[in-house]
């Protein structure tokens, strides 16, 4: 198995075993999906915000591909019948062959934190 899709995997199960109200918007066979991306909904925030509460840890992740930063709302999200309130707390998560166990880790933990922080926001 791929690394990286080792890595996807393990983010897939530690994510869906710390975070409640989720949805895995990517799909975890290496055979029908890139192993060096996943795309996860977060009911009750706003990727953008996400994204900047990760940022301050270090952690880059994005709310769509670079080919699609300006356009709002991913299309094939929308097209696979997202909410809107999915389509607002989706991020893709994007591995390479330098990332380790101890960072997906990390990112679990961090991410738990500031998806509670920003639901008690609401």
């Amino acid at each position: 198995m791929e690394r990286s899709q080792k890595l996807k995997e393990m983010l897939a199960n530690k994510i869906s075993e710390e975070i409640t109200n989720i949805k895995f918007n990517s799909l975890l066979s290496i055979e029908k999906s890139s192993p060096k991306v996943l795309n996860v909904s977060f009911n009750g925030t706003k990727g953008e915000v996400l994204t900047h509460f990760l940022g301050m840890y270090q952690i880059y992740v994005s709310t769509g591909s670079a080919c699609s930063s300006k356009k709002g709302n991913s299309r094939i999200l929308e097209v696979m019948g997202l909410t809107q309130s999915e389509l607002d707390g989706a991020i893709r998560f994007s591995f390479s062959k330098d990332n380790t166990e101890k960072e997906i880790d990390e990112v679990v933990k961090r991410l738990k934190e500031s998806v509670e922080r920003i639901r008690k926001m609401r």
